[in-house]
């Protein structure tokens, strides 16, 4: 039998009250003192924090994003922070790239953010934009799943003239996570 959670509607207005006076604190830091900001954000990094990813978002919604990374470029993080990161990652990657609108500073932070990969070479897949393609530009994010990649080819990835399925055979070394 699944248990319900039953959650107090005075805990949670609690909790969404103390929620947007955090944000509101976050972007007057971020107006007043962008370097103490980008400290806090590689603090809640280095801590594996849930908060993490709303201060991210409020760095995106500022326009610094990137300051922010490539801060963090310079930055070493431990295997708890970078595997944390990795599911941030995961769920706003498109967000993210968007923010900081810079691939050679993301990447750079990227190295320092994500899991290292210590495996074989591998196959790769990404389902680009054909604009993007035709014009020589390749994405960050690639799959081992040919099916996954096929998906973004043909949705996501499939504007301005559809999509294409790109392939390669990445070396170790070109593998952040």
């Amino acid at each position: 039998m699944a248990s319900r959670i039953i959650l107090d509607p005075t805990t949670v207005a609690r909790e969404m009250a103390l929620r947007k006076v955090e944000v509101q604190g976050w972007k007057r830091l971020i107006q007043i003192d962008l370097d103490a900001a980008i400290m806090l954000l590689a603090n809640l990094i280095c801590e594996g924090s849930p908060r993490t990813r709303g201060l991210l978002e409020v760095f995106h919604e500022r326009a610094q994003s990137k300051a922010a990374f490539e801060y963090l470029s310079t930055q070493e993080f431990d295997d708890s922070a970078r595997q944390a990161f990795l599911f941030i990652w995961a769920a706003v990657a498109h967000d993210i790239r968007r923010g900081v609108a810079d691939d050679d500073i993301l990447l750079d932070a990227l190295w320092n953010l994500l899991p290292r990969y210590s495996g074989p070479s591998l196959r790769l897949y990404r389902g680009e934009p054909c604009i993007d393609f035709d014009a020589g530009r390749r994405g960050i994010c690639w799959s081992s799943d040919r099916k996954a990649a096929l998906i973004f080819a043909q949705g996501r990835n499939a504007i301005a003239g559809g999509g294409v399925l790109v392939e390669t055979d990445a070396p170790p070394d070109a593998i952040i996570a």
